[in-house]
């Protein structure tokens, strides 16, 4: 069974959960957005198992959530931008709520 650490941050209420996501067949970045998408829909950041092995395009950041603007759910990926989401020992973060002023979110890993 795969398990993967998945980061849940509510800008909303300014919290924050480390959680184990453990899935019998592989649960990437676009499928824990669309299970998700009923809670809040989230905006899901994301990586698979292959990042920073260097296969071509195993290191992409997938983007997945559902457009407010038209109405459907979406995935976008940032080619290379996934090793340092990685390099944080998670996987997957969710992003849900809004923040009550514009602000720039800092992830850092600090010890392990």
């Amino acid at each position: 069974m795969l398990k993967q650490r998945a980061l849940d941050i509510d800008l909303s209420e300014g919290r924050h959960d480390a959680v184990l996501v453990e899935s019998p067949h592989y649960l990437g970045p676009v499928e824990y957005a669309w299970q998700s998408r009923s809670q809040d829909d989230p905006t899901v950041l994301g990586v698979g198992p292959l990042c920073g092995t260097g296969v071509p395009g195993a290191s992409s950041l997938v983007v997945a959530a559902r457009s407010l603007l038209w109405d459907g759910f979406y995935p976008a990926t940032l080619e290379g931008a996934g090793l340092e989401l990685s390099a944080l020992g998670c996987q997957l973060v969710g992003l849900r709520g809004a923040a009550r002023q514009p602000s720039v979110l800092v992830i850092l890993r600090r010890g392990g």
